[in-house]
């Protein structure tokens, strides 16, 4: 793997902005799935790169309760056969990890976020919930779009039709069973599939909307006693943390309390 170079990443993003000058509109939006994730990197140092590169950016999340999060990456990690442990033998792996970005420690939203609002200052670092958007599409693309700057009566345009492609897509879907079906029992679960990582400029806002979209889908899970206990003590005192910085109750969307 390369190192990292300030300078050359610093040229490639001025291009990119001075690309954007050419477009309609004035926003530029970078997106990238598990941008604090990459394997092996802390995702502080991510967030003091980003900081050190474009300090006045505005930062979204969109997070997901824990257990459901992990269930469903689980899921996939079996699906494409990223491993072929058990539930309790793949998260006590994850446990014994020394990877300072294990997925039990990415997890820990609250965390990265904390250290994102010391970089960027609260006010520019905003939290979305794929519950939310399971809930309501339409009011989730809107509020995404405002957060944006984006015109979101053209979101939720976007949002209809995508839900409309995405319920005969997960028709044809359910026909197939799973591995995680047969392991939990006939729960079904949907990996999340998000995979555009590339910088995005106004002329493609709908695409972004379209994939953000794609989320909704999720998955019913239904985890083991031992494993949501385990789940609380490890992510109860940052989702208490996250609820009382953005005054909401989060254990009514499935978050560990």
């Amino acid at each position: 793997m390369a190192a990292y170079d300030p300078s050359e990443v610093k040229r490639i993003w001025s291009d990119t902005l001075a690309q954007a000058e050419d477009c309609d509109g004035n926003v530029v939006l970078y997106s990238q799935e598990n941008l604090a994730d990459f394997d092996g990197v802390d995702p502080g140092l991510v967030a003091n790169r980003l900081s050190a590169l474009e300090p006045d950016a505005r930062i979204i999340f969109v997070i997901r309760n824990q257990p459901a999060f992990l269930a469903s990456l689980y899921s996939h990690l079996l699906a494409t056969d990223k491993t072929k442990l058990s539930l309790r033998d793949w998260i006590d792996e994850q446990r014994r990890s020394r990877r300072i970005n294990s997925w039990l420690s990415f997890a820990d939203f609250n965390q990265t976020i904390s250290h994102y609002d010391r970089l960027f200052g609260r006010e520019n670092v905003h939290v979305f919930f794929v519950e939310d958007l399971r809930r309501n599409s339409s009011d989730f693309i809107r509020d995404l779009c405002n957060t944006l700057g984006v015109d979101p009566d053209v979101g939720v345009a976007v949002s209809k039709e995508r839900d409309r492609l995405a319920g005969e897509k997960k028709v044809r879907k359910m026909r197939r069973p799973s591995k995680w079906a047969l392991l939990a029992k006939g729960n079904r679960t949907a990996a999340f599939l998000d995979a555009a990582l590339r910088p995005l400029v106004p002329q493609y806002i709908l695409s972004l909307i379209g994939k953000t979209t794609g989320l909704a889908g999720g998955a019913n899970v239904s985890l083991p006693k031992w494993a949501d206990d385990l789940f609380h003590d490890l992510y109860s005192p940052g989702n208490a943390a996250l609820a009382d910085r953005l005054n909401r109750d989060l254990s009514s969307i499935g978050f560990p309390l």
